[in-house]
């Protein structure tokens, strides 16, 4: 990971999203593969409600690495962002066939479902996460949160 990845990556994590623009950008620019550099700009993006260049970040990670469940996850985090639902489950259903194994994939995937209110899928989904990762909080929510829906909460 280059420097300024690293850099763009801390301050995502303290929510600073137009600082870490510039720096995500001279990142891709120094190595035109770096992938996560790509996601992590279409994120922020979307993060500052810049949507059409969110989408269109999201959508240039997917054409440069299309095996990769990452790109797909971001473009589902980005439709999601814009209310696309259908959208967004067609790109992290992607991401979880490319990698079953990644539990925020699954954990991604009950969010889309319990925002679709498809409760029994966003618990299905959950359980898929939670078989991976038995402390993963996303699952463990989306997991509470439809139960709930399926006057299930008791469980």
């Amino acid at each position: 990971m280059s420097p300024h990845y690293e850099r763009a990556s801390l301050l995502f994590n303290r929510q600073r999203y137009e600082e870490a623009i510039p720096l995500l950008q001279k990142a891709i620019a120094e190595d035109d593969n770096d992938n996560h550099a790509r996601g992590l700009l279409a994120i922020c993006l979307s993060e500052l409600d810049r949507h059409q260049q969110a989408l269109a970040a999201a959508k240039r990670a997917v054409e440069a690495a299309p095996d990769s469940d990452y790109s797909h996850f971001v473009l589902s985090r980005v439709y999601l962002d814009r209310s696309c639902l259908n959208e967004a489950f067609a790109a992290i259903s992607t991401a979880v066939q490319l990698d079953p194994e990644d539990a925020l994939n699954h954990a991604w995937l009950a969010r889309v479902e319990f925002e679709r209110g498809n409760w029994n899928a966003t618990v299905e989904a959950a359980d898929a996460g939670l078989a991976l990762d038995a402390e993963n909080d996303m699952c463990l929510h989306y997991r509470s949160m439809a139960l709930t829906k399926l006057g299930r909460g008791d469980e």
